[in-house]
């Protein structure tokens, strides 16, 4: 299967051109889109691209900048021009910068379509069979990624093994190596043995690789590889085979990302197992990069510690989350263990998952804008019932407690940023600098200036 690439300004258009084109009939697959030459570029420097679909009129960079760029620095890529222009001057400078064929957006009839795309793979055909160079595609390679499992290996360890002896190894990241195997047959499971039976290693075989394109390929693998190895690893496996173009990396865009942070804030996955499910499902589908996960997951979990009142730190034991079947297994442990901790409390499981609700939505987020009415009411509460729920489960009235979680955020941004007091105080929702510094002053013995002078200067802070 070729790997196509749509790029197109108009998203109803891309839609259109996925959904209705006869991709499979002619032997391509759509694996992505973009709006603009620019993201298309970053598109192509994680994936591996067969086919380029592309529109002339686009903002940011045109189609025309775009041909021109993917000439130079990605040769072997097909392009076809999408456009609503039959001027032949277009067309002929589309042709000029390399497309193999146009195609006018009006005439996509069903038997026009056909004859298109028969006209297009034929020309590829005749590039393959009959030039057999030049334009025409060569054969893929693969490759082998080494992984260093234990943390603190180094290239030497793993330069001598037979399979890799006689290539050259580049280095994707301080645990991760790459060698390419066009010069030498597939490696058999007996060369690799000597180095996988320790433990302390994990081989992926990568097929579908592109011939000289090692740069583009180490980058995508940098990205790529360690949520594969995360949310595709087991316990005591460590072989693995995968194509290429199936190494796509983490996908959850910021939308994404944040649709998911409030499926686990919701907190109901602690006590129903559909939504347990549910949100297991919506994690394995937006694929996020695991220490983002890691975060959210930590965020809920804190929350109902401070609920029930009890550690988890045994049920949760972050260095062993070392992928997502062992996350599982720990948050099996952590909803049996809440689960009859919840069964102890006086307070029904409805009311402590709306408060650990509550804990998550403030811890989650550094500029918590939410007073207690509005608070109460995103979780379906009166306010003075979910006052008195949450004095008497937390321990602390809400007022206090976000003003103490708000003090300890300001602290974080004093050491991570050099944004003046008066800002950082707005930006946690303090209008009066004073005010906030005699609050920061009594939780940490002195002002903020005074506590960043002393972080920067590296002194321990005794509050």
């Amino acid at each position: 299967m070729f790997n196509v690439l749509i790029v197109d300004d108009e998203k109803l258009i891309r839609k259109g051109l996925i959904s209705l084109l006869p991709w499979d009939k002619f032997r391509m697959r759509v694996i992505g889109e973009a709006n603009h030459g620019k993201s298309a570029l970053a598109f192509m420097e994680a994936h591996s691209i067969d086919f380029l679909f592309v529109d002339l009129t686009m903002p940011v960079m045109d189609g025309f900048e775009l041909m021109k760029d993917v000439r130079i620095r990605y040769p072997d890529t097909w392009i076809v021009v999408l456009t609503c222009h039959q001027d032949f001057d277009f067309v002929q400078e589309a042709l000029r910068l390399g497309a193999i064929d146009y195609i006018v957006k009006t005439q996509f009839e069903q038997d026009k379509v056909d004859e298109i795309f028969a006209r297009i793979t034929e020309r590829v055909a005749y590039e393959i069979s009959v030039r057999g160079r030049g334009t025409a595609k060569p054969e893929r390679l693969s490759g082998y990624a080494v992984i260093d499992l234990a943390g603190g290996q180094h290239v030497e360890k793993i330069a001598n093994a037979p399979f890799l002896a006689s290539r050259t190894i580049h280095e994707i990241s301080e645990r991760i190596w790459f060698a390419l195997a066009d010069d030498a047959p597939d490696t058999e499971a007996g060369d690799t043995d000597s180095l996988l039976r320790t433990g302390d290693w994990a081989l992926v075989s990568i097929t579908d690789i592109p011939p000289n394109r090692t740069a583009d390929v180490c980058r995508q693998l940098q990205r790529a590889l360690p949520p594969f190895l995360f949310f595709e690893g087991k316990p005591g496996r460590f072989r693995y085979e995968v194509a290429l173009s199936e190494l796509n990396g983490p996908s959850a865009g910021e939308n994404e990302l944040e649709r998911l942070k409030e499926a686990w804030i919701d907190q109901e996955w602690v006590c129903s197992d559909g939504a347990y499910e549910r949100t297991v499902r919506m994690t394995l589908e937006t694929v996020p990069e695991p220490e983002a996960l890691f975060l959210i997951v930590d965020s809920c979990i804190r929350a109902w510690q401070t609920v029930v009142g009890a550690p988890l730190e045994n049920e949760a034991p972050h260095a062993e989350w070392t992928s997502w079947q062992r996350v599982e297994l720990a948050l099996a442990a952590v909803r049996a263990r809440l689960q009859a901790e919840i069964r102890k409390l006086p307070y029904s499981p409805a009311v402590l998952t709306t408060i650990a609700k509550a804990l998550a939505c403030i811890d989650g987020r550094y500029e918590f804008s939410f007073n207690r009415d509005e608070l109460a009411a995103k979780l379906l509460m009166s306010s003075s019932y979910f006052s008195q729920c949450f004095k008497d489960i937390v321990g602390a009235a809400y007022g206090d407690y976000v003003k103490e979680k708000k003090i300890a955020r300001s602290a974080e941004w004093l050491e991570r940023t050099n944004e003046p007091v008066y800002q950082i105080a707005m930006r946690m929702g303090f209008k009066d600098e004073k005010y906030f510094s005699k609050l920061f002053r009594s939780q940490f013995g002195m002002n903020p200036t005074e506590y960043r002078k002393k972080m920067q200067q590296g002194a321990p802070i005794i509050p």
